[in-house]
């Protein structure tokens, strides 16, 4: 009997281990996606957008570890100590995946690097090592020489990859990437973006801790913060402090041909401290999830001094994601220059200005998405799609977070003076993909002669000065401005270009121009309409508010 059943069972036993066999052959080619593949979709699943869905069976590392997950309360608990919350729980879940991010870079020395009350041959040879001091005059000014510094980073994908600044690696020939626990990596730069100043970077090595991605678009002001990274060469540092602001513009960054920065800042101030070396570390929420970059700090002496800086991660996750996935942003674009309304300009178009609200067109780019849509220079976008614009990182973000093709709703702010109210209209428009960014510095000049009631210098244009600048119409010249005066607060540093206009009213001689300025009311404010040259040269219309004194 009991060898009858052995009998029975041999042949079931021989197809099950036939089953389990032909199972792992097939598991093994199914799971023959290249490595490479597979880093690149952790990355990817990384940087989704809050909510998010993974649609793509592939993508399970790289893309998820951009979407915003549930939050595990249990993890993110916050310990009581005598009544008040400790933060060592979000500490310590958020730094394992921070890092030292170590580089060398070329840079030109300059003679007053190196103001010794001793000659350099006097000093110490391991004092002169370590200060990077010349030994000879010969080496002073114009040698390129390799110098050290540090930022910080963090990891967001278990395979490597890493967000910092674009200020950071900037002019890298190497990058180091230290770990908490002291190990050392060398890096490769998969794309940075100078406009947001966000950069991704990547070690060779897996299973990594990570930190995730939250939502700053969730952030309040007064929500708690903790600031993670290498301030001043102590390495893996932790601050708090709460949410002071939100939607701050700093003035940095690229600048076009009038000095304007271009650079997309829409900036989370925090009190947390951060110092030289916190750049390109995490600024993460009590769940420990990172809500920006830190990237600045607010100060006269280059040392803390009492607010920080931090890009949204929600605008550095679109950025990431595109540097991964192309090597460069895919940002879009209006095709406009802009300037913040203030009150002083809101009075100037018969605007609400308690408070003032959107933004001025200041140059339109032909062809662009806004010259598309019928946008002009000197409107004024009152909302996008539904949303009022309170700051210009606000317009900014909406934007270039946006992909290329998206349709928006403007909602625009035409005509208008101070002694005439203007009209509003709705602005379909098709975004364009933003073509390579350029800018060049613009050149200051102080100007000695006396100035009008606007503080420029005016005189009358002559045929030479039109033909120099290739126009043939009418206006003024506006050889200088007063430094400090009314123009130069509203941006404007330098002459040679045209005034056309002032409080809509057209001018074509010094006399007609001086008409109109005696006829406006000392305290008030106008706006003057300009010609200048953009960066190929060719004159663009430009609109600006002016004090009147």
């Amino acid at each position: 009997m009991k060898e009858r059943v052995i009998r029975r069972w041999i042949p079931f036993s021989s197809m099950m281990v036939m089953g389990i066999f032909i199972g792992l052959i097939v598991a093994g080619v199914w799971d023959s996606t290249p490595p490479t593949m597979i880093a690149s979709d952790l990355a990817l699943d990384a940087l989704m957008e809050p909510g998010e869905v993974v649609v793509t069976p592939a993508s399970t590392i790289a893309v998820e570890a951009l979407v915003e997950e549930p939050v595990d309360e249990g993890s993110a608990a916050v310990v009581q100590q005598g009544g008040l919350p400790s933060l060592r729980n979000t500490a310590a879940a958020v730094r394992p995946a921070v890092v030292s991010v170590q580089v060398v870079s070329l840079r030109e020395i300059s003679s007053r690097s190196f103001q010794f009350s001793m000659p350099p041959e006097m000093i110490p040879e391991e004092f002169r090592d370590r200060l990077q001091i010349p030994d000879d005059e010969n080496h002073r000014q114009g040698e390129r020489r390799p110098v050290k510094t540090e930022g910080s980073g963090f990891i967001f994908s278990e395979d490597g990859y890493i967000i910092t600044n674009n200020h950071v690696i900037a002019g890298a020939t190497e990058v180091v990437v230290v770990l908490p626990d002291k190990r050392r990596f060398e890096a490769e730069i998969v794309g940075t973006d100078v406009i947001t100043d966000v950069a991704v970077i990547k070690i060779v090595e897996e299973n990594l801790p990570t930190i995730g991605l939250g939502d700053s678009d969730n952030l309040e002001i007064g929500d708690w913060v903790l600031a993670v990274g290498n301030p001043l060469n102590f390495d893996f540092s932790v601050t708090a402090g709460i949410v002071s602001a939100k939607g701050r513009s700093l003035d940095l960054g690229l600048r076009d041909a009038r000095g304007v920065s271009i650079a997309i800042q829409d900036f989370i101030q925090t009190d947390a401290v951060i110092n030289r070396g916190n750049s390109g570390g995490p600024l993460v929420d009590l769940s420990g999830r990172v809500v920006g970059i830190n990237t600045a700090i607010a100060s006269a002496t280059g040392l803390y001094a009492g607010y920080g800086f931090a890009i949204p991660i929600n605008l550095a996750r679109t950025v990431a994601r595109d540097l991964i996935e192309y090597g460069r942003v895919k940002r879009s674009w209006l095709g406009i220059l802009f300037q913040e309304i203030d009150a002083a300009i809101a009075m100037s178009r018969s605007l609400p200005d308690n408070p003032p609200i959107g933004a001025l067109v200041t140059d339109v780019t032909a062809g662009g998405s806004a010259d598309e849509a019928g946008m002009r220079t000197n409107d004024i976008i009152l909302e996008i799609d539904g949303e009022p614009i309170e700051n210009s990182g606000q317009l900014q973000t909406l934007v270039s977070t946006k992909k290329p093709g998206t349709v928006i709703e403007m909602l625009i702010y035409r005509g208008g003076t101070s002694r005439r109210e203007g009209r509003k209209r709705t602005l379909t428009v098709t975004l364009q993909e933003r073509p390579d960014d350029t800018s060049r510095p613009v050149q200051q000049e102080e100007e000695d002669e006396e100035s009008d009631r606007l503080g420029l210098n005016v005189t009358e244009l002559t045929q030479s000065a039109s033909s120099e600048l290739d126009y043939d119409g009418e206006g003024v010249l506006v050889e200088g401005i007063e430094m400090f005066g009314p123009a130069w607060d509203a941006l404007f540093r330098r002459g040679g270009f045209i005034l056309i206009k002032v409080d809509g009213e057209e001018v074509n001689s010094v006399e007609s121009y001086n008409k109109v300025l005696e006829e406006l009311e000392s305290g008030s404010f106008v706006v003057i309409t300009v010609l200048t040259p953009d960066l190929q040269g060719e004159l663009q219309e430009n609109s600006v508010t002016v004090g009147v004194r």
